[in-house]
Order: structure tokens, then C-alpha cells, then sequence
């Protein structure tokens, strides 16, 4: 009877094993080994050193300088020109009615005076034109050519000038004084007139002033100061008519007339 029972109970339980039920539980087991936590990064965690890299500007060319300037003309040892730039207005305002502003070429500069008028000799064996050595507020002497209150004839005369050797040559707009002493006016007396033209030339001072007579009432000079012939138009004690003739006179094509200050030196 006992091994009938003990057989009913192990078929009974085949039977339930067989119908999905569930197995009786694992016995526990040993706990796991634990095992070394790693530690996770983080924004402030401590980073090696970047590299330093060599400034790549160490080994760059150095910048070439450029100035903008007219290339110089030929000199001879011992001179210096000008590197400077033309500007668009002059140095200065005027500050007198005897001032004007007006536009030269400026062909030379040099540190000494001797040099200067060695090139204004150069300068004025090639053009009829006025030809000046001015030593201005800088110590430097410059050599200017032609003077005119429009640039269009200076802009030619830098042309020619520069075709004619003196390369690097430029128009200026500068300022100044028309006053000039005079041989031909008593000492002691100032005069105004208006001076129409200026050449090296005296047959083509002579020839303006005989176009000139044909149209003023006023009495016209050629007057010879230095190597230039002038021609003056009018004498008065005072300035307002001779403004008013150079003012009729630029009106008849005559743009480069100035009212000038004579001082007498007779």
C-alpha cells in the first residue's frame, strides 16, 4: 500500500510539471564578488595640458612698407628730395588778403639751399614758366614751377616736366603771398597792380602786354624782376580797383591774374 501511495504522488507530480506550474524556488547561492568602481568623467575632472604650439607669426616675412609717394627725381650726391604726398588742399588758409592759394609743380627738395637753386637752374633752361626756391616751415628747400589758380595747366606742366627728365615731379596746391618789393616803385611807397603774366622770356612778356593794352584802360608794365619778365596792369594807392580789374581781366581770359602788393626799393 505504501509504494502504491508514493507512486500516485510522483505521477501527480509529473502530471503538474508537465501543466506549466511553476518549479519550486532556487535555493540562495553565495553573494558575487564585488568588483572595483570606475569613476565617471566629469566637466571638472582634471585634464592634461594642451600642447604648445610655436607662433606661427614668428616665422612670417615682415610687412613691406609702402608709402604712397611720386618716385623721385634724379639728384646729384648729397641732395635730398621729397617723398612726400600731394595733398588735396594746401598747407594752410590765408590768413590776408594778400594771400592766395595756388597750384605749382613741385620738382625738388633738398636740405640745402645750395642744391635747391642748382635744380631751379636745370629747371628753368627747359621752361619759360616761373620757377621758385622756397624754403618753408620745415627747414627744406623746394623748388616749385608755374603758379595758376587752375590745375589744368599745372597738371600739363608736371606732364612735360616729367617727359622732360625731372621725373616725379607734382601738382601742389599751396599758399602764397603776393607782395613783392620793386625796383620800379619809389622807396617808401606801396602801389597795387595786377600781374597778368610771368615768363623767362621777355619777347612773349611783351607780346601779352601788347594784348593786354588792347583791352584795359589802365597803364600796363613789363617789369624785369630776377630772371622773369612780369607784366603788371594799373598803379593805385589802393587796393579795390586793381581787385576789380583782375577780377574783368580773368573775365577776358586771363585766369592766372593777381592782385600784387608793390613795395618801392628805389
Amino acid at each position: 500500500m505504501r509504494y502504491v501511495l508514493l507512486y500516485l504522488a510522483s505521477v501527480v507530480g509529473a502530471v503538474l510539471l508537465l501543466a506549466g506550474c511553476p518549479a519550486p524556488p532556487p535555493q540562495p547561492g553565495p553573494p558575487p564578488t564585488p568588483q572595483p568602481e570606475t569613476q565617471a568623467a566629469t566637466d571638472d575632472q582634471e585634464m592634461p595640458p594642451a600642447p604648445v604650439l610655436p607662433d606661427p607669426r614668428s616665422e612670417l616675412p615682415p610687412p613691406s612698407e609702402e608709402v604712397n609717394a611720386p618716385p623721385v627725381a634724379p639728384v646729384q650726391p648729397g641732395e635730398q628730395v621729397s617723398s612726400e604726398v600731394s595733398t588735396e588742399g594746401p598747407d594752410t588758409e590765408p590768413s590776408s588778403a594778400l594771400e592766395v592759394n595756388v597750384y605749382s609743380v613741385q620738382v625738388f627738395t633738398s636740405s640745402t639751399q645750395s642744391n635747391a637753386e642748382a635744380t631751379a637752374q636745370r629747371v628753368r633752361a627747359t621752361i619759360s614758366e616761373p620757377v621758385e626756391v622756397v624754403q618753408e616751415v620745415d627747414g627744406k628747400w623746394r623748388v616749385y614751377a608755374g603758379r595758376s589758380a587752375d590745375r589744368g595747366p599745372i597738371d600739363q606742366l608736371k606732364n612735360r616736366l616729367n617727359a622732360g627728365g625731372f621725373s616725379g615731379c607734382w601738382t601742389k596746391q599751396r599758399l602764397v603771398r603776393t607782395a613783392t618789393p620793386d625796383a620800379n616803385v619809389p622807396a617808401g611807397q606801396v602801389i597795387f597792380s595786377v600781374q597778368v603774366f610771368v615768363s623767362s622770356n621777355q619777347q612773349n612778356a611783351q607780346r601779352v602786354a601788347g594784348e593786354v593794352r588792347a583791352k584795359t584802360q589802365m597803364p600796363v608794365e613789363v617789369v624785369q624782376m630776377g630772371p622773369y619778365w612780369k607784366v603788371f596792369v594799373g598803379r593805385s594807392p589802393t587796393r579795390d580797383p586793381i581787385d576789380m580789374e583782375r577780377d574783368r581781366l580773368r573775365s577776358l581770359g586771363y585766369p592766372d591774374a593777381w592782385t600784387y602788393q608793390r613795395v618801392g626799393t628805389r
